[in-house]
């Protein structure tokens, strides 16, 4: 059981090495995708929990532009606050985690206001929300903790 785990400790050693032999902007576009696909699955996971499993398709068709639009914002949102940037290995906790507090909760603030005002009890574009106005408000937050999760177990920053 222990020569497991020293080879599997090994092997991820390898990976690390070589992907930090990558070159910075390929880190930076990896940590993107990444972050994007935490949030559509925050989304995801938020409004199946929200209709207990009973998400028809066509009860929700704006679905998933809604979840490629979300990604779009919390990364350009990530990016603004300036989270993908090069910061000290020691002192990346606290101040990338709040950089990326600030940028969820505005992304969640925005997301909920373009669902209502998009809804009937907004401007009346859609007769319909487009999603539950739950799923833009508990959904980043469950994107919130995955991305500080992300940058927790990987201690070294993704980014020279």
């Amino acid at each position: 059981m222990q020569r497991i785990g020293e080879r599997l400790r090994g092997s991820v050693d390898t990976l690390q090495r070589a992907f930090n032999r990558l070159p910075p902007a390929f880190r930076r576009g990896s940590a993107m995708l990444v972050d994007a696909l935490i949030v559509m699955e925050s989304f995801t996971v938020m409004l199946i929990v929200r209709v207990s499993g009973d998400a028809v398709a066509p009860s929700w068709p704006f679905f998933w532009p809604f979840a490629v639009f979300s990604a779009l914002a919390f990364v350009l949102l990530l990016n603004w606050n300036r989270v993908y940037q090069s910061i000290p290995r020691y002192s990346a906790g606290i101040y990338q985690d709040v950089r990326v507090l600030s940028a969820t909760a505005i992304a969640a603030g925005g997301l909920f206001l373009a669902v209502f005002c998009l809804g009937p009890f907004g401007f009346g574009i859609t007769r319909v929300n487009i999603v539950p106005l739950s799923v833009p408000l508990v959904g980043s937050v469950l994107a919130y903790v995955q991305l500080v999760a992300v940058r927790l177990l990987y201690s070294r920053p993704l980014i020279n």
